[in-house]
């Protein structure tokens, strides 16, 4: 016999409700059932958008809430290894290309966190941002 298991559901992102209180109904209409309610400042993890919408979980089920009264949180990406440059100037670039703009430059043995790693380039952590790197031009620390 043949198991079969719920859909595993991706969390799209995080929101803080920025209502007093917030219903959560059944669809997304506002004219669907209320099935309960948030209130100002409750996190929500949104699984879904739709025309104006965010389906959430709630428990072990899932509701609508009105996408206008949710404020989207961004949380700062985990920092996956640190790394030491080793070229004697390299280029912060504004997304992972050569031609992307320069919004700043490293000295070597400059160490960098690195957050995530796309097609020979390092994103890392920049003062209270982010830029791209090269990743030829950064040896991984133990």
């Amino acid at each position: 016999m043949k198991k079969y298991s719920a859909p595993v559901v991706k969390v799209l992102f995080k929101g803080k409700v920025t209502a007093s209180t917030l219903n959560v109904r059944s669809s997304n209409s506002p004219k669907a059932k209320v099935i309960g309610s948030l209130k100002r400042n409750a996190t929500v993890e949104v699984v879904q958008s739709s025309n104006g919408w965010y389906k959430i979980k709630r428990g072990s089920g899932y509701g609508w809430v009105s996408a206008k009264y949710v404020k989207k949180i961004y949380a700062a990406p985990k920092v996956l290894f640190k790394g030491k440059v080793t070229a004697s100037t390299l280029n912060v670039r504004s997304s992972n290309s050569p031609k992307a703009k320069k919004i700043g430059s490293l000295k070597r043995n400059s160490i960098v966190e690195v957050v995530q790693s796309s097609n020979g380039w390092y994103k890392i952590k920049r003062g209270s941002g982010y830029g791209w790197v090269s990743a030829s031009y950064v040896k991984r620390l133990r």
